[in-house]
């Protein structure tokens, strides 16, 4: 039987060799289409309770892991200057956009919905006259001096709501809460944005001092960063010791040769 079927493989091999090139460009057509999952993917069944939950509890609340924080630990955090350089940053990464593929006019959207930081706080004032509370910001034009600065310290400080959450006395520690736009983190659009975050950041290093960064979107943007760059890398290497232990077993180029060759067409038509 298999001398038959070896017989017919040999006999019409320009055909069997034409069509499996055939099938490899197809399917390698469509490797192409392949894309990036930029969300996590769901353990949990949709019809589950505790998936159909979450989702209501996001559909509420937003989406966690969305926050990029950067801290600093400047002993002169209050200084005018450096506190105006951390008002500022704040409001540089509030007007960070980025391009939206696929627009007829590749419009540039926000990506950013907040910044949180004691140069960004709200306190509630009470409404005596509609029974109301109502949520303003701590201050609406930058202090002009010293002393106005100290007197947003001293609010700030009076408010334990705020304590050990954007600042930290013990350690000095300051705290800027960037929350990015979940459309646009979830899609390819978002291409470095939080390494742009971070560009902005490492500005106010002269005056500021030294930054720290962290946040889920600041990890996922790293690791997935370091996968691409080590991923060629890998692939390489992968086919060297390959090759390397075909050659040591068949001690025959040919050999190794056609061995790569097919599984690299197994490779694409897996992908494909």
């Amino acid at each position: 039987m298999w001398q038959k079927v070896a017989k017919v493989i040999l006999r019409n091999r320009l055909a069997i060799l034409i069509g499996i090139l055939c099938v490899t460009l197809f399917l390698g057509y469509f490797t192409k289409s392949i894309q990036i999952m930029y969300e996590f993917g769901g353990l949990l069944p949709k019809t589950d309770s505790t998936n159909i939950v979450y989702q209501e509890f996001r559909e509420d609340f937003g989406q966690d892991g969305l926050v990029v924080v950067i801290a600093n630990t400047s002993e002169d955090f209050y200084d005018k200057d450096n506190f105006k350089d951390w008002y500022e940053l704040g409001n540089r990464l509030k007007k960070l956009k980025v391009h939206v593929e696929g627009t007829p006019t590749g419009d540039s959207v926000s990506a950013i919905d907040s910044v949180f930081s004691e140069a960004h706080l709200f306190n509630i004032h009470k409404n005596t006259l509609n029974k109301t509370f109502e949520l303003n910001p701590l201050f609406t034009n930058f202090p002009k001096n010293q002393k106005e600065v100290d007197s947003i310290r001293d609010v700030v400080y009076s408010l334990p709501f705020y304590r050990n959450m954007i600042y930290k006395d013990s350690s000095n520690l300051h705290i800027m809460m960037v929350f990015v736009n979940e459309p646009i983190f979830n899609s390819k659009n978002r291409g470095s944005l939080v390494f742009d975050i971070a560009e902005i950041a490492e500005e106010y290093t002269d005056t500021l001092g030294e930054f720290k960064y962290s946040g889920l979107p600041y990890i996922r943007s790293v690791t997935m960063k370091k996968v691409t760059d080590e991923l060629s890398i890998f692939i390489v290497l992968t086919i060297l010791i390959t090759s390397l232990l075909l050659f040591m077993f068949f001690r025959s180029v040919k050999v190794v040769l056609v061995s790569m060759v097919v599984v690299i067409i197994g490779v694409v038509w897996s992908v494909g």
